[in-house]
């Protein structure tokens, strides 16, 4: 199995490898981010502290000085209201979130500030070995990171620098293996996972216990379009993933706004209702990028068939149909036969140049 649509390494990183890349700039935001968080959550326990009054009575500074005696006495989770639990929680996950990415935090003058000397890293591009290292196993629908498969794939204890803890990155081959990661900017990229080659996919997902829960295709590294993410999903759902249960974050250029989808096929369908080619048709179209029509009318009337006409085309009908009837040739049906003939599908393998 050869995946035909593929996807170069973008220019911008193909001398990444041994350098820290962007990995300063992309942690310190998220450094300002967690120090944002703990300013509002100390904002928020001042609050809960007693107020007070600006031009109180005796009785009401006295009422003021024993209210604010018993609250020093107070523990902190006495005083947790929701709106302080929720801002602990988002503190706890950005700290997560940078220890995750091999970040090294101590607290100097209240604030949380990143340790650069143990925190420094360079981009590590993966071969051999290591790429074995992070392959996906698949079993009844479920993904594996072993060949016994007894250790379930989760994302739990990963990080991309996106969407944060819980999640991961993922690559794959032009011969359908998929490779997942934790990603850490400036240290290990979509690159990594296949050393920097071409890509038939790319992107983030989420894992629980073997379980594909959520699946994306983010990657600035390999902005992959929709015929690769349809790669992807072709992939998945030939090793047994259920992906009606599987929810879809598809991401355009700029400044389109990312689509959200709570299954594959919800995906697939607003796909195909903005007039893209459904995976076996696109496929097919590659078969015949090699053959001149001329040609391939020739070989196909011997067979019994015909492309569709410019009528047909208009009616929704697409590839090749036979011609008694009109009746539709299955695209998948079609490629077996070019392949049978000795003919073999173009790769189409999108550029890396400016970006």
């Amino acid at each position: 199995m050869h995946y035909k649509f593929l996807s170069e390494l973008g220019g911008h990183y193909s001398a990444e490898e041994g350098t820290e890349g962007e990995r300063r700039a992309a942690l310190t935001g998220l450094e300002g981010a967690l120090n944002n968080a703990l300013m509002n959550l100390n904002a928020l326990y001042s609050a809960a502290a007693p107020q007070a009054p600006p031009n109180g009575t005796v009785a009401q500074r006295a009422q003021f000085f024993k209210s604010a005696a018993e609250f020093s006495n107070k523990s902190k989770a006495d005083i947790e209201t929701p709106a302080i639990l929720a801002a602990k929680a988002k503190v706890a996950r950005y700290k997560r979130w940078l220890v995750l990415q091999g970040a090294e935090i101590k607290e100097i003058g209240g604030q949380l500030r990143i340790d650069w000397g143990i925190s420094s890293r360079t981009v590590v591009y993966d071969r051999n070995v290591s790429q074995v290292l992070t392959r996906v196993r698949f079993s009844g629908g479920r993904l594996y990171s072993d060949d016994a498969f007894t250790k379930p794939l989760d994302t739990k204890n990963m990080v991309t620098h996106f969407s944060g803890p819980g999640f991961a990155i993922y690559v794959m081959s032009e011969e359908g293996n998929i490779h997942v990661g934790s990603h850490s900017v400036g240290y290990r990229h979509h690159s990594t996972l296949l050393a920097g080659t071409n890509v038939a996919g790319a992107g983030e997902v989420q894992i629980e216990k073997g379980k594909l829960v959520w699946i994306s295709n983010k990657s600035g590294h390999y902005a992959p379009s929709a015929p690769h993410f349809l790669q992807v999903l072709h992939q998945l759902q030939k090793k047994g993933v259920d992906l009606s249960v599987v929810k879809v974050k598809y991401l355009q250029k700029p400044p389109t706004p990312a689509q959200n989808f709570d299954n594959v096929g919800l995906y697939l369908a607003a796909m195909e209702a903005g007039g893209l080619d459904s995976y076996d048709y696109a496929k097919l179209l590659r078969y015949l990028v090699k053959i001149p029509y001329s040609e391939f009318a020739v070989l196909a009337a011997a067979k019994g068939w015909r492309w569709v006409n410019g009528p047909e085309f208009a009616m929704g009908k697409r590839g090749i149909v036979t011609i008694a009837g009109g009746a539709p040739v299955s695209n998948k049906e079609a490629r077996r036969w070019l392949k049978d003939i000795g003919r073999d599908a173009d790769p189409d393998v999108q550029s890396g140049v400016g970006r």
